[in-house]
């Protein structure tokens, strides 16, 4: 049996197998370990960051909730108010024209009767000051009352 190069490569080649099987194995599963453990740890922070993140929703919608509530309540209480201080102004405003209505009135009758007293006090003066005309006209024929009377008419 002849042995030849092909032989011995063969075995060297088996051997080399055989000896670096137990190294090669321990490092590509300790980095494949790593690798898994690494992919874990990103697993359990992505689960937590999602957990998170879920509880922050839950946070914030219930926060929603309490600001729309409050917003509700806010706008009822104002359009009450509003409502009420319409009524306030509707309740002021009738008041007013009421009395400036008094006000007016009182003031044309004041003016009416101003003005009657000064038409009286002119029709007055004016009689007075065509009686005294009348007299220093005629005062040398003093006539009786009755004529006197009766010249005033005409």
């Amino acid at each position: 049996m002849v042995i030849d190069e092909k032989f011995w490569l063969a075995i060297c080649f088996i051997l080399f197998i055989l000896l670096t099987y137990k190294p090669i194995k321990k490092a590509i599963l300790g980095m494949l370990d790593g690798e898994i453990i690494r992919i874990r740890k990103d697993l359990e922070a992505a689960e937590a960051a999602r957990s998170q993140a879920e509880n922050g929703l839950r946070d914030l919608e219930s926060e929603l909730a309490k600001i729309r509530s409050q917003r509700n309540n806010l706008l009822s209480k104002a359009k009450k108010e509003a409502s009420e201080a319409i009524e306030e102004y509707k309740i002021e405003l009738e008041n007013t024209v009421k009395r400036r209505e008094r006000d007016a009135a009182s003031s044309l009758e004041q003016l009416g009767n101003n003005a009657v007293n000064e038409v009286r006090a002119s029709l007055v003066k004016a009689a007075k000051e065509l009686a005294e005309e009348y007299a220093t006209k005629y005062k040398a024929e003093l006539p009786s009352d009755a004529k006197l009377a009766e010249r005033l008419l005409e």
